[in-house]
């Protein structure tokens, strides 16, 4: 049967209205009929359901936009809605992105009928969408009081106690799901990661044990956590038995579930640091498939981490060898220069990094080492390191540079300041100055930062990363707050879309006690910050967020921006904010 297309549906429904050209306050319609007028009755709940008619059909089309602008109206023609439509009203905001109207119509629902568990479900998975972890507990925990739960909230309200830390609850909770549901391996899982979260390394495998049991086919998942939790307890030999268990058992889900299963292992030893391990997986892998190249890459880095010094031809013995052309040369390249050095491979990694095709993919190739060497915090091999970066440079000035480049990567502070004290005396300029006034910062001297940078800062045409360094030095440090503004909106003034500038005014105003400002320019400055990348650095901006809101006197809005700060930073100063909120506001 031929269906109507959307046009002819809404072609009718335009004669409809067409018709009904006028409407009478008494709620008659006029029809024109050969020039006779007619009034015909219609009670005022027909536009309700005409709109809600509209609603339906743009829905079903995909129009997300008018469907909801057709719901409000017929929303708004009810004299009584109810509940339910209220929550269905509130889901269509939450398709369109409006969270904050999503949560306030559903509010609103919830003061219509308050014993409804599923109103209250939705609103935490709101306040969870919006980063509210806290509000999300506490709607999640009234829903769960009526006593109709089903095992998926249980285990939605534990995933929220894990966002918020309250990993006690998370256990009594999942205590309580397991007594019901003893066959519920989920629930068993997430008790073994919240056990691991308080060091109860025993109940957590005893727990994820029981979910491997009771769901058995592919676990090779929860084997992982077991592998993650071993090396928690420091038990190294238990935990590479279990990778190896994963990755023998993986080969039966096919290749690219064993190797994917393998490049998880070796992310996670080189993301924990253990470097020793990393070698040793690495070369067992590399025996069984000498044609999976990216190993030699962890190979190679465990190498260069690991306790003992050890050859790194290893890591290239059963490897298929790697030609000029390999995206994995480069490594190779680095790594037998910086562990066996000499003149033959620093000339041959300098001439690698010479030619402009491989130019940039050798000098990341340094990245990994450097990164290694700074977590062992071990600077021997800066010179090594440097010396070929300058060797592919003729100007004096980038060769400086790298000095300071690779000084802050390693976190070497001294090595830092050392070589911006270098750029400033032979180039003295606003880029080399606010290198040194950063040096300076990285040593703790403030004052000194201070010192050498303002006095670039009065220029009509300083910089806006000088103005803004300048500027927030003295508001965050309360040296001079007010003269520190100035500064900053000069820095604005320049560029007004620089989410780091519109933080530091944001902080301006909370220094001064203005919290009201501090808020409007904080949630511009994370709007802006929203559309980039994010980097660890990041988390100050929603640290700041949170002070701000805390001092508002919202201590969940406070809340959701330390998760978000902590979850890109993990500063425990963070953690500590987060901490003395949940105490103060779960009993």
């Amino acid at each position: 049967m031929r269906r109507f297309g959307m046009a002819a549906v809404l072609s009718f429904l335009a004669l409809l209205v067409g018709c009904a050209s006028q409407q009478s306050m008494k709620g008659y319609y006029v029809f024109e009929d050969d020039g006779i007028t007619v009034d015909y009755y219609a009670p005022f709940e027909a536009d309700s359901t005409y709109h809600y008619l509209l609603y339906n059909i743009y829905r079903n089309y995909g129009d997300q936009e008018l469907a909801l602008e057709h719901f409000q109206k017929s929303i708004g023609a009810t004299k009584a809605p109810s509940a339910e439509l209220l929550m269905e009203l509130s889901a269509l905001y939450s398709v369109q992105g409006d969270q904050q109207q999503a949560i306030s119509t559903l509010e609103q629902a919830i003061q219509i009928n308050s014993q409804e568990p599923d109103l209250y479900k939705l609103l935490s998975m709101y306040y969870y969408q919006d980063h509210d972890y806290l509000r999300a507990r506490e709607a999640m925990y009234e829903a769960i009081s009526f006593g109709q739960s089903r095992g998926d909230d249980y285990l939605f309200y534990a995933e929220i106690l894990e966002k918020i830390g309250d990993y006690e609850a998370m256990i009594q909770a999942l205590e309580e799901l397991r007594e019901v549901q003893t066959d519920n391996y989920v629930a068993h899982y997430s008790l073994g990661l919240a056990y691991s979260r308080l060091e109860k390394y025993e109940k957590a495998i005893e727990s994820i044990e029981r979910a491997i049991d009771i769901r058995g086919g592919n676990t090779l998942s929860y084997r992982f956590s077991m592998a993650r939790i071993a090396l928690e307890m420091g038990d190294v030999d238990q935990a590479q038995a279990y990778y190896y268990h994963i990755y023998e058992e993986s080969s039966h889900a096919g290749e690219r579930s064993r190797l994917g299963y393998t490049m998880r292992i070796l992310d996670t030893l080189l993301e924990i640091h253990n470097y020793d391990l990393l070698r040793e997986f690495s070369l067992h892998i590399l025996e069984d498939n000498p044609q999976w190249l990216w190993a030699t890459e962890y190979c190679a880095l465990g190498t260069y981490g690991g306790t003992e010094v050890l050859p790194i031809g290893p890591c290239y013995a059963t490897a298929s060898p790697l030609g000029s052309t390999s995206s994995h040369y480069p490594t190779m390249l680095v790594a037998k220069y910086l562990l066996e050095g000499g003149a033959e491979h620093e000339q041959r990694l300098v001439s690698h990094m010479s030619d402009p095709d491989y130019q940039g993919s050798t000098v990341r190739a340094l990245k990994p080492f450097i990164d290694v060497d700074a977590y062992l915090q071990r600077f021997d091999n800066a010179p090594d390191v440097l010396r070929v970066l300058e060797a592919v440079s003729d100007d004096r000035r980038e060769r400086i540079t790298f000095g300071i480049s690779l000084g802050g990567m390693l976190g070497d502070v001294q090595m830092q300041y050392e070589y911006a004290s270098k750029l400033y005396s032979e180039f003295p300029d606003y880029a080399s100055i606010l290198q040194l006034g950063w040096a300076y910062y990285e040593l703790g001297d403030v004052r000194q930062a201070l010192h050498v940078t303002e006095p670039y800062a009065l220029s009509d045409d300083a910089p806006a990363s000088l103005l803004n360094f300048v500027g927030y030095l003295m508001v965050d440090e309360r040296i001079a707050i007010h003269r520190g503004g100035e500064y900053i909106r000069r820095a604005i003034d320049q560029e007004g879309d620089n989410p780091y500038y519109i933080d530091s005014l944001a902080w301006f105003y909370y220094r001064n006690g203005d919290y009201v400002n501090a808020r409007i320019f904080i949630e511009r400055a994370i709007e802006l910050l929203d559309e980039h990348n994010l980097e660890p650095d990041d988390s100050i901006i929603y640290d700041h967020a949170g002070d701000i809101y805390r001092r508002l006197g919202d201590d969940y809005r406070a809340f959701s921006w330390y998760v978000r700060s902590y979850a890109l930073g993990e500063d425990n100063a963070v953690l500590a904010k987060m901490r003395a909120i949940r105490h103060s506001l779960i009993p």
